[in-house]
């Protein structure tokens, strides 16, 4: 099995576990709390290559304490290995459109916004793409919405506009 390919399965096996264990026992972690430590993971992980089987232990061991799991359209997300096995894909494309110490933030709002899905459509907001972006900016924009490099510029004006409180993963305290 390549490297890649341990990744995703244990990317899978984490999610697996996390949606086993969902209970918030007493004394967890605020989701601020819980956020910042995703990210401390994922930083380790980076930093490590890739995920070991002592980080894969101390993610399983997280989650069985606090009962963090992630599903879409939840309001308590968290950066798990899943971000960035989901977005790396997409790292040389948001590189090219963002200053390299917005990458890796971008590139997790991409996974909270689509999971990486360029074919990504919210039915309710219409926002669509990776960045999820709503329908008034393609309006002011033009492009397809649907095309991974379009989306991704037209996320890099939305981002010089309003910073990264234009995606609502942010404004609930994830990706930080």
């Amino acid at each position: 099995m390549t490297g890649r390919a341990r990744i995703i399965v244990m990317a899978v096996t984490i999610t697996l576990l996390w949606n086993l264990v969902g209970c918030d026992p007493a004394g967890a972690h605020a989701p601020d709390e819980q956020t910042d430590w995703w990210a401390d993971w994922n930083h380790r992980t980076r930093i490590a290559g890739g995920l070991t089987s002592d980080l894969l232990a101390e993610a399983v061991d997280f989650a069985r304490k606090h009962g963090e799991h992630d599903e879409v359209g939840s309001s308590r997300t968290r950066t798990p290995l899943v971000v960035s096995s989901s977005a790396e894909p997409w790292r040389d494309l948001v590189a090219a459109h963002f200053p390299a110490d917005a990458v890796d933030t971008m590139l997790c709002l991409l996974w909270a916004e689509s999971r990486g899905d360029p074919g990504a459509v919210n039915p309710s907001s219409g926002a669509a793409g990776l960045f999820q972006i709503m329908p008034f900016w393609w309006d002011h924009y033009g492009g397809d919405r649907f095309d991974p490099a379009t989306n991704v510029r037209v996320a890099r004006l939305i981002w010089d506009q309003q910073g990264y409180g234009a995606w609502s993963p942010w404004n609930r305290g994830a990706c930080r």
